[in-house]
């Protein structure tokens, strides 16, 4: 018996290498690929991963490397308080001349604690009672760079 393609259907073994035996090559052939494809998803996804921790590892140890506490933060204090409390911190920076009422603080001879400059750092004079030109700098610093920053000034006051 033939069929509509020629193929004799009573001879199962020329159906088998005309037909399935490429099919079952076919389907074998996208498993296969379907499964290496998975492996190098999970392999793409695990060093993914294995680049994130190093990356985050890399940037702790990139702040360790920069130096003491009161070093970074004299890097923060000359990029944002100069301007204000001066290169000394005595308050003689460029903008006291306009800032006159009250004008910046005297952080040297100032006795206040630092969980005291922590805050008016973090959240501005204004909310302290202080000057409300004082910005509010938690929006601008993170926590560890404001403790920075105090320790800084506090080697200042020693020296």
């Amino acid at each position: 018996m033939r069929g509509a393609s020629g193929h004799d259907y009573d001879n199962h073994g020329a159906i088998m290498t005309t037909i399935y035996y490429p099919v079952c090559c076919i389907v074998n052939t996208l498993f296969v690929r379907a499964a290496f494809l998975n492996r190098l998803c999970c392999l793409s996804m695990a060093l993914s991963v294995s680049l994130a921790v190093t990356n985050v590892q890399a940037a702790e140890t990139d702040v360790l490397a920069k130096g003491s506490s009161s070093e970074r933060g004299g890097d923060i204090y000359r990029a944002n308080c100069v301007l204000c409390h001066g290169e000394k911190g005595v308050g003689d920076g460029r903008m006291a001349k306009v800032i006159t009422e009250p004008p910046p603080a005297n952080l040297i001879k100032s006795k206040r604690s630092k969980a005291y400059m922590q805050k008016i750092i973090t959240y501005g004079g204004g909310i302290m009672g202080r000057s409300p030109q004082m910005p509010v700098w938690g929006q601008e610093l993170d926590e560890q760079q404001i403790k920075d920053v105090v320790e800084y000034i506090y080697r200042l006051r020693v020296q």
